[in-house]
């Protein structure tokens, strides 16, 4: 019954917030969850790999050195750029955990899009 409440949260959560860009990805780069505001923050759907649109600030592609400072530390929290649909990146502040599941297994990942 716990559970079924804190999906239920979530859901409310997820489809709340449009001032931050939440998006939950499996280790197989599957969508696990997103709310509605992620789009909009981010720029692109989620069917996008982060791989392809995160960039440091020199412009070179950040999502495994993300990746490397999650396993290493637990958490990732830095600004960084997103690729530009126009000629200007956008800046976010980016956290990531892991995604645990009910059982306290990793997952994948959570990013907070700022």
């Amino acid at each position: 019954m716990e559970f079924i409440q804190s999906a239920i949260d979530l859901q409310n959560v997820l489809e709340s917030t449009l001032q931050i860009g939440i998006l939950g990805i499996s280790y197989t780069n599957h969508v696990l969850f997103e709310n509605a505001g992620y789009q909009l923050v981010v720029g692109y759907k989620s069917n996008i790999p982060l791989e392809k649109i995160l960039l440091d600030k020199e412009g070179n592609p950040i999502w495994k050195k993300i990746l490397d400072v999650v396993k290493r530390q637990g958490i990732y929290t830095e600004v960084v750029n997103i690729l530009p649909l126009s000629a200007k990146a956008s800046r976010v502040l980016l956290s990531v955990t892991d995604a645990v599941s009910e059982l306290n297994f990793k997952i994948g990942y959570v990013c907070i899009f700022f």
